[in-house]
This record gives structure tokens, C-alpha cells and sequence, in this order.
């Protein structure tokens, strides 16, 4: 049989437990000394965006120069000398509009030009066709009138005519054949009274001034 073992005395007990380490609290684990967590803070990384960001200066550190931003060359002329195309000429103060825009563009005389050069044509041509169709709505307007239109609308029409051919100035003539107010309503209707009215009825002989003088009186009731 084996024998038991022998009760320790209580001087081997005491220097039993002297050596056993017995479990520590929770909560109350021991911490390192401070010359520990000093070196344990450099090591730990920094917080979220605390890194160094490029241009940042450290002490005893100066800033490196920033790079010389050159100018942009510039390829707009200081005045721009626009040529029309023959037979055309150009609004001044349209291509003053037109120069001050391409500066701020920065075009050049030669970019400039040619961009003039593919819209005035189309501008041009966009105006032709806006004058004849006030043209066609005034003739349309002319042969619907109530007064002057409809059957009645071709005698009054070569009346309006004949007055004007007798009693008008050729620059008149000119102005209205190139306005087109020769096919407004309004200005049928006004020769073509002034025709009836010097016809041979309401005709004031004596030469064509007593004519010129009945005609204005007629066209300004007001006139001496």
C-alpha cells in the first residue's frame, strides 16, 4: 500500500502560498510602467486623417517655392480687321458684338474670320427669306381686302399704279419697290384714292404743279 501523504505543517502552507500568484480581480490587471506607455504611444498609429498632407511645413522646415505659373499666350489679335465678301458689307456695331465675343474666345484673326465667313451667309439668307414673307402677307392681305380686294382687286391695283407713276418721285418709287410697301394693303388703298381722285372728274388742270398741289392736299387735308 502507498502511504498517504503527510499533512502539510502550517509553516510549509504559508510559504506554499507565498509562492502560488493567486488570480487578480477583474478589473484590476496591473499597468505597465510610464516609461512603457510612452514608448507604446509612438508606436500606435495616428487617428483617421491625421496623416501629413504634401505641402505640410515641420518645424525647423521651410516651404519650397511653388512652380511659376506661366501666362496663356494669347492668340486673339488686339483688333480684328473682318473682310466681307464682295457685293456685302457688314453691320459695324454687329461685328463689334462679334470681335468682343471671338476675344473672349480667344480666336484668332484667321479662326475668327472664318467663322464669320460660314454664318453670314446664313444669316443673310435667313433675312431674304423673313422680308419676302412679310412681302407675300402683305399681298395676301392686299388681295383680301374688303375695300380694295377681291375681283375688284386688279383695277384697283393699276389705278394705284398709274397715281403712282404720275404723281411719284423716282426715289419714292425705289423706296417702295425695295421695302415692299408697295404691296402693303394701306398703300394700294392710298394711290389707288389719289388715282380716282385726279381722274377726270376730280382732275385739277393747269399743269402738273396744280396737279402735285391738289395731290398733297388730298393726302393732308391740314396743308394751306
Amino acid at each position: 500500500m502507498l502511504a498517504a501523504d503527510p499533512k502539510p505543517t502550517d509553516g510549509q502552507a504559508a510559504a506554499q502560498a507565498a509562492a502560488t500568484p493567486s488570480a487578480a480581480p477583474k478589473g484590476s490587471e496591473s499597468q505597465p510602467p510610464p516609461q512603457q506607455q510612452a514608448a507604446d504611444a509612438k508606436t500606435q498609429p495616428g487617428p483617421v486623417g491625421a496623416a501629413e498632407q504634401p505641402g505640410d511645413v515641420k518645424p525647423g522646415e521651410t516651404k519650397a517655392p511653388e512652380a511659376k505659373v506661366e501666362p496663356k499666350k494669347l492668340n486673339a489679335p488686339e483688333k480684328y480687321e473682318f473682310k466681307a465678301e464682295k457685293g456685302r458689307e457688314f453691320d459695324d456695331q454687329v461685328l463689334k458684338v462679334y470681335g468682343d465675343v471671338a476675344r473672349e474666345l480667344d480666336l484668332s484673326q484667321e479662326a475668327a474670320q472664318k467663322v464669320l465667313d460660314k454664318v453670314a451667309p446664313v444669316l443673310h439668307q435667313r433675312s431674304v427669306e423673313r422680308i419676302q414673307a412679310i412681302r407675300a402677307e402683305w399681298t395676301r392681305q392686299s388681295e383680301t381686302d374688303k375695300e380694295i380686294g377681291g375681283d375688284a382687286f386688279p383695277a384697283n391695283l393699276k389705278v394705284a399704279n398709274e397715281a403712282l407713276a404720275r404723281f411719284g418721285t423716282p426715289g419714292l418709287v425705289q423706296l417702295l419697290n425695295e421695302s415692299g410697301l408697295s404691296n402693303h394693303p394701306e398703300m394700294i388703298r392710298a394711290w389707288a384714292k389719289v388715282g380716282r381722285g385726279t381722274g377726270e372728274d376730280g382732275f385739277v388742270p393747269g399743269g402738273k404743279q396744280s396737279a402735285q398741289k391738289d395731290l398733297a392736299h388730298r393726302l393732308s387735308p391740314t396743308l394751306p
